[in-house]
């Protein structure tokens, strides 16, 4: 019966990570929208493999005063290395998830709860948002497993204390809101749980291993201060930049419920769906409450949790889909801990709701224009045109920052860097890449082409339909008066 059992778990194990693989990397080499976070993340990367020094700050915040944690670039870094390539951060986040999956399963191997983890996996698996944003990944997008991987220590060390599983719990949480402070509700929710789940006597080291897991999570942030005369608390000390948001509690409920359904998609949801899930939830809180004896005593438990992580969250001052990573994972948690049977009809909806062709047509859609256009393009200019370039960019999306250009650029031989970041290095060439959009010389005017100055045209390179080079140079008397 035991064999049995190992060999079902296995099975479910292989056919979760396939369908997670799948819906991950299916065409991605067609469907890669690489611009954007993605694209500054790899920059940054390959600024590193090109000699530079390891960072010691993380991404911008939307406080943009306050940076994540750099241990986003280190874990990327080493499949980065290898590869090179475009698709490395898709790559590294599919194999932590892979590997954190297989470590929770191995620590509640004992336990019932392990059917818990293979239902939190699935369910993130192929909710909409969670797939578009690790197909093309981005810090918040890291915190994922890492979550899950301290949901299972929590579940372990509510039967058992183990100062090992103690310590994989913080950090993996500590590395989880190291990639974005947005799951900060869950990060604290998880901690009072375990703080009040273990034995009196082992409280006082767990907060010490949270605090030991937030210094290696964050020491590189206190180097970083310490060297720029405390930018950031300088910057504190001017008030945050929190941008104003003007919708309610209850207008943001209706964003979170409709991100948990939908995601990014225009799946259309019907009064039946909505039923099929919450009538089951009330049921099961109805005979928690009214058969305590009967139900799972993880229920009532992680219910609260659920519930009040949510209303800190929609108390937050913020409406991105991204704050509600960790308030998902454990609603997810929540699912999994009810009756089987009035689970059932929840699961048979989010899957309905999920997988069907409009969600897949949004995963699989065409990208407005591929890697492989984008460092073929690259290539032939930089065969052509070596040397040391500012790059700026009129493209699609209205903006000028070119940092999909630049990393390119610099994979295909051309030295080239942002002259926002790098407005020191003097460089008397830009590149001005027009992706999709028309650019024209002496007319267009960015805050980039301001600040490299006035300029002559050395040449237009075609490369295709969708982009064009312009190679520009310092005018001379400004070149001489420098």
């Amino acid at each position: 019966m035991k064999k049995k059992i190992i060999i079902i778990q296995l099975l479910a194990f292989i056919l979760l990570i396939a369908i997670s693989l799948f819906l991950r990397f299916y065409k991605l080499d067609q469907m890669f929208g690489f611009f954007g976070d993605i694209a500054r993340d790899h920059e940054k990367l390959m600024e590193w493999y090109q000699g530079g020094s390891p960072p010691l700050i993380g991404p911008n915040t939307i406080l943009m005063i306050i940076n994540q944690s750099p241990w986003y670039f280190y874990i990327n870094f080493p499949i980065f290395l290898i590869t090179r390539s475009p698709y490395s951060m898709t790559i590294t986040l599919s194999l932590i998830s892979i590997a954190t999956f297989a470590l929770s399963l191995f620590i509640l191997r004992k336990y019932k709860e392990i059917s818990f983890i293979y239902i939190i996996f699935f369910l993130s698996s192929i909710h909409p948002m969670f797939v578009e944003q690790q197909r093309i990944p981005w810090n918040p997008s890291f915190s994922v497993p890492f979550l899950i991987l301290s949901i299972s220590g929590m579940l372990y060390l509510r039967h058992k204390y183990t100062r090992m599983v103690s310590w994989i719990t913080a950090l993996s949480l500590c590395l989880s809101i190291g990639m974005t402070y947005s799951i900060f509700p869950a990060f604290l929710a998880i901690i009072i749980f375990v703080f009040l789940s273990i034995p009196p006597e082992h409280r006082k080291y767990w907060l010490f291993q949270l605090f030991i897991s937030m210094a290696i999570v964050f020491f590189p942030l206190v180097i970083f201060e310490i060297k720029s005369n405390f930018f950031t608390l300088r910057r504190l000390t001017t008030g945050l930049n929190i941008p104003p948001i003007n919708s309610l509690p209850t207008s943001k409920l209706s964003f979170a419920l409709n991100t948990f359904l939908t995601g990014y998609t225009n799946i259309k949801t019907h009064l039946w769906q909505f039923l099929l899930l919450i009538l089951p939830l009330i049921i099961n809180i109805y005979v928690t409450i009214k058969y305590p004896h009967k139900t799972s005593s993880n229920f009532k438990v992680f219910f609260i949790l659920a519930f009040l992580s949510t209303a800190f969250t929609l108390l937050m001052p913020f409406e991105q889909s991204y704050y509600l990573y960790g308030v998902i994972l454990l609603w997810f948690l929540v699912i999994a801990s009810m009756v089987p049977l009035l689970m059932l009809p929840i699961l048979i909806v989010l899957i309905c709701l999920w997988i069907n062709p409009t969600t897949l047509k949004s995963h699989f859609r065409q990208a407005l224009r591929t890697v492989s256009e984008l460092d073929s393009c690259a290539k032939k200019f930089c065969s052509e045109n070596p040397g040391e370039y500012y790059v700026s960019s009129n493209n699609w999306l209205g903006t000028h920052s070119a940092h999909d250009q630049t990393f390119f650029l610099n994979k295909n031989g051309c030295q080239s860097r942002d002259i926002v970041s790098y407005p020191s290095l003097g460089y008397d060439k830009m590149v001005v890449v027009a992706d999709m959009v028309k650019f024209e010389p002496y007319k267009n005017t960015s805050y980039e082409l301001n600040q490299f100055g006035s300029y002559n045209v050395v040449k237009e390179f075609y490369c295709s339909d969708k982009i064009q080079y312009w190679l520009l140079e310092k005018s001379k008397s400004k070149i001489r008066g420098r």
